[in-house]
Formats: C-alpha cells, sequence, structure tokens
C-alpha cells in the first residue's frame, strides 16, 4: 500500500479553492425570467399547437417542388395556370402565372414568363424573349426579343435588347437595340376605360434609334425647366426675377433668346399717367454672359390674356360690337432696358416694375419714347381756348390761356385720335383697348 504525502494544510472553506471552471460565485437576478405562474402549463402549450390553422388544408398557398434528390427546385406562391410545366428554379407569385422555364419568374395576375430567365410581373404581361422582362398591363416581349423590356400598358417589344415604355409603344423584330416611349393624357377612370383602341401605336423608326412621342411634341420634353421646343427655337421662357438673376450672376447664355413671360408695363408718375397693364410677352437676346439687347420684340402673352389677340369688343353706348383681328405685336419695335431705373427713365416704377420699354413703334408708324399700347394720361374738358374754339369740349391740359375743368377728366391713349362725340357716345368714353390709325 502505498502513501502520499499531501504538502501543506488542507482547504477547509471554498473561499480557499481556485475557481478553475468559472462557477457562478454570487447571486444572479431573475427579473427578466418568467415564473412558473406567468406561463402557460406544458397542457395548455399542448393544446394551443393543436389547434393551429393546418396550411395544407388551404390549396395553392406556398408549394415546392423536388427533385429526386430532394432538392427545391421551384417555388409557388399562390398558384400556376394548369397544364404548363414548372420550370426549373422557377418562381410564381400570384395567381393563375406561368412560369415553365429554367429560372423563370411570373408574378401578379395571369402573367407568363416563358423562356429562360424570363421576368413577367404585373397583369396579362408575357415576356417571351430570352432573360426579357415585362411588367404592367398588357405589355410583352416577343420569343426572338433576348434582353428586351417592355413596361407600361399594352406596350410591346419584339426587338432583340430593345426598350420600350410608356403606352402602346412598339418595337418591331427589327428595331434592335432601340428605345420608344410614348405618352399621353388620357386619365382612366377605372379598368375598363383601358382598351388597346384608346391610343395610337407608337414604333420605333429602325434598329439602334431612341423615338418618343410625349403629349405636344417637342414642347412635352424638358430639360430642367426648358422645354425643348424652345431650346429648338432658341426662346427660353423665364420671368424677370430669375432674368434679372442671371444677368447679375454673369450666367446668361451668349445668343439665347429670352421671353419673359411675366412683363406688365408699370410706371410711377401718379396723377399724371397710369399704365392700363395689359401684358404682352418682350423677347430679348443675349449678347454675352451679363448683357442684353435693349432692342427687344413683342409677342402675344403667356398666360392667355386675350386683349392683343382676335376677339369681339362691345362699345357701350355704340350698342354694337367691333371685330378685332390678331395684332401683329412681333412687328413692333421696341426698345426695353431691364431695370427700373429711375435715373434714366423718370416714369420708372422701382418697386413693381418688370423693367421699361423706352421707345415703341407700331404697325402703323406711331411712334413715342415709351409703351403707348399701355401709357394712359389725364387729360381735363377743355372750356375755354381763345383762338381755337374747336377745343372746347375735348379733352387737354390747361397750358397757356386754355382753360380746362379739372373736375371732369378723362384717361386718355396717345394716338386715340378721335372725338368721342363722332361716335354718338352721349358722355366722354375711355378709349382704352382701342388702335387707332392716326388719319
Amino acid at each position: 500500500m502505498s502513501r502520499h504525502h499531501i504538502a501543506g494544510p488542507i482547504p477547509t472553506k471554498t473561499s480557499e479553492l481556485s475557481n478553475d471552471s468559472g462557477f457562478l460565485t454570487e447571486h444572479q437576478s431573475l427579473s427578466n425570467y418568467y415564473t412558473k405562474s406567468e406561463t402557460s402549463s406544458a397542457s395548455e402549450i399542448s393544446n394551443a399547437l393543436s389547434a393551429k390553422a393546418d396550411l395544407s388544408s388551404v390549396e395553392h398557398v406556398v408549394q415546392y417542388e423536388q427533385d429526386e434528390y430532394g432538392n427545391y427546385t421551384a417555388v409557388t406562391i399562390g398558384s400556376r395556370l394548369d397544364g404548363y410545366d414548372v420550370g426549373e428554379r422557377s418562381f410564381v407569385q400570384g395567381t393563375d402565372c406561368i412560369a415553365n422555364y429554367f429560372e423563370s419568374h411570373a408574378e401578379g395576375y395571369k402573367t407568363v414568363a416563358y423562356n429562360e430567365g424570363a421576368h413577367a410581373e404585373g397583369g396579362y404581361t408575357s415576356a417571351f424573349g430570352y432573360y426579357s422582362h415585362a411588367e404592367g398591363g398588357w405589355t410583352s416581349t416577343g420569343e426572338n426579343a433576348m434582353g428586351a423590356h417592355a413596361e407600361g400598358g399594352f406596350s410591346r417589344a419584339d426587338g432583340p435588347i430593345s426598350h420600350v415604355e410608356g403606352v402602346k409603344a412598339t418595337a418591331e423584330l427589327s428595331d434592335y437595340q432601340s428605345f420608344v416611349w410614348q405618352g399621353t393624357d388620357f386619365m382612366p377612370n377605372e379598368l375598363t376605360d383601358i382598351t388597346p383602341s384608346t391610343w395610337d401605336e407608337y414604333k420605333a423608326h429602325g434598329p439602334g434609334t431612341f423615338n418618343i412621342n410625349p403629349v405636344s411634341g417637342a414642347a412635352g420634353v424638358y430639360i430642367g425647366e426648358q422645354s425643348l421646343a424652345s431650346m429648338l427655337n432658341g426662346v427660353q421662357p423665364i420671368e424677370w426675377t430669375d432674368l434679372t438673376s442671371l444677368v447679375q450672376t454673369s450666367a446668361l447664355n451668349p445668343g439665347m433668346k429670352y421671353r419673359i413671360i411675366d412683363y406688365v408695363t408699370m410706371v410711377d408718375q401718379e396723377d399724371y399717367c397710369r399704365s392700363a397693364e395689359h401684358p404682352f410677352d418682350l423677347i430679348v437676346t443675349a449678347i454675352d454672359h451679363h448683357t442684353l439687347d435693349e432692342h427687344a420684340v413683342a409677342t402675344l402673352p403667356s398666360n392667355g390674356d386675350a386683349y392683343f389677340d382676335a376677339r369681339e369688343f362691345h362699345v357701350p353706348d355704340y350698342q354694337q360690337y367691333l371685330e378685332y383681328a390678331r395684332v401683329p405685336l412681333e412687328s413692333w419695335e421696341i426698345k426695353y432696358c431691364l431695370d427700373n431705373d429711375k435715373t434714366r427713365f423718370k416714369f420708372a416704377d422701382t418697386e413693381n416694375g418688370k423693367g421699361v420699354i423706352y421707345w415703341m413703334k407700331d404697325e402703323f408708324g406711331n411712334e413715342a419714347p415709351y409703351d403707348f399700347k399701355n401709357v394712359q394720361f389725364k387729360r381735363y374738358k377743355i372750356t375755354s381756348s381763345p383762338g381755337a374754339s374747336n377745343l372746347v369740349g375735348m379733352y387737354g391740359l390747361g397750358i397757356g390761356n386754355i382753360e380746362v375743368d379739372t373736375s371732369d377728366e378723362m384717361w386718355c391713349y396717345t394716338f386715340n385720335g378721335a372725338d368721342y362725340a363722332d361716335f354718338g357716345f352721349s358722355e366722354p368714353y375711355d378709349f382704352s383697348g382701342w388702335h387707332v390709325r392716326p388719319t
């Protein structure tokens, strides 16, 4: 019998032992654990599990296809249309969809992915081309349209690597690598309003072409805030404050024409003259990055005001309509300053003005150093005019020995050129709107 000698004192307390196994040495909190009274019993849990819904009784919820080795090869969430193969590694999510080729994908309602890697989504879409994609409603790719993409409504991409978007856009088989887009302003109230006959078909113009058909043509294509039509015409619509900012920051495009779409003549000489404020647009040209040519062209206003357009005009007391032809504003000669510079133009309105027309000549040869189509002057009834008695009863200023009645006033254009009595008016009439050719 062997004997072992134990050196040193034998431990008599656990604190004297080495805790090399990491046993707990202090109290652990159970505040985050359920107590027995707070949880369900084993029988309660068992009953709950047995009462759960049996998904196997719900037809076409989730189905998995497996190969002979037990590997999952296809997934169906919803239903596939009966009578078609299930493509290997295909995926269906929706109702009555077809995905019958390798790695095909169909989702939505009655969509068809009918080739390898094809993808169809939305409603009634069909992707027949290799690795093609159809989405939206009633869109399709052709069987030879490898890599094609169709989206929107009733659009068709038959050309390989073609792309069609929007409404009833078409790329034929020969339109390979083309892009086609068509827009519309039609807003259906319900699904039954959407039919192929609602729109005209828009087709590509050959292989490799970029084809777009927006509403209003080039005017419906915008680059930033400017339409392509205005860029092609070299005219950019702009408001006065924005044009002023371009000048101040030297950001004008030399040679570009800018159409000031909110121009209205304003004057600041109270109780002497006023503006009738009939709008028309002004077109000015940039000379360099910070200077505008002061020769301007007038044109009908963008806001639709009809004052200078063709119209009928009813004259009170005259009891008949006068017909107006469109005023040929483009024939006017105009000099215009963008600034409301009162040092140059005493009548400039520094608070409300949008620049100053300081010379105008119209289609009749009338000319004046202001916008005489808008500026009106206050005149008074002449009561005495020694040496020129024919002026009595007309309206003018009390100059020299001419006496006027300041309580009987009228706002007059420069070139009225007619006596109201000649037209049978019973009292002085404001001839605003009359463009009278001088005799």
